[in-house]
């Protein structure tokens, strides 16, 4: 059974658990508590390019993030998932599922919004061995469409896209 959240945009405050749940996914990424905290403080204040969504339980407690970013301008209709991050706690329980499905509704909204044309592509990368594929693959219909060698930390990177028809 999904757990029941709300997904909302993410605020300053919400800073310090959007950190201790990226420390917790990606372990490799940030080094020190401090480094990911201004990461991440950098992503938010980067608003409207990247935009932060939190994944909320019914008691107040931030489940997830996740963080959509906008290349090569607004006009170019392409975001990226830059991060998504779900606490170990509540993995495997729809939280994942639900911040994306919610978002990419808000972002295509945002994408038609500013830039007056319907979204031309979503792109992740993740990790070669991340469970996480199957997620984007289910949720955004995004296929494998390259493969980078010894990307990252020694492991292979893919570059998974989902096209929007013009």
């Amino acid at each position: 059974m999904p757990l029941p959240c709300t997904i909302r945009p993410a605020t300053v405050d919400d800073l310090e658990a959007i950190t201790s749940i990226a420390l917790a996914c990606f372990p490799h990424d940030y080094g020190a508590r401090e480094l990911a905290a201004e990461w991440h403080r950098a992503g938010l204040n980067a608003f409207p390019k990247t935009q932060y969504f939190v994944a909320v339980a019914h008691e107040g407690a931030v489940l997830g993030f996740v963080s959509w970013s906008c290349i090569g301008g607004f006009q170019s209709g392409v975001l990226e998932v830059e991060q998504l991050g779900v606490d170990p706690t509540a993995q495997g329980q729809g939280v994942g599922t639900k911040l994306l499905t919610a978002t990419l509704e808000r972002m295509r909204g945002f994408v038609r919004e500013r830039a007056g044309r319907d979204l031309h592509i979503v792109k992740v990368d993740t990790g070669g061995n991340n469970a996480a594929q199957h997620l984007y693959q289910r949720t955004l219909g995004a296929e494998v469409e390259a493969t980078l060698k010894d990307f990252l930390y020694g492991e292979d990177e893919v570059i998974m896209l989902k096209r929007y028809p013009e």
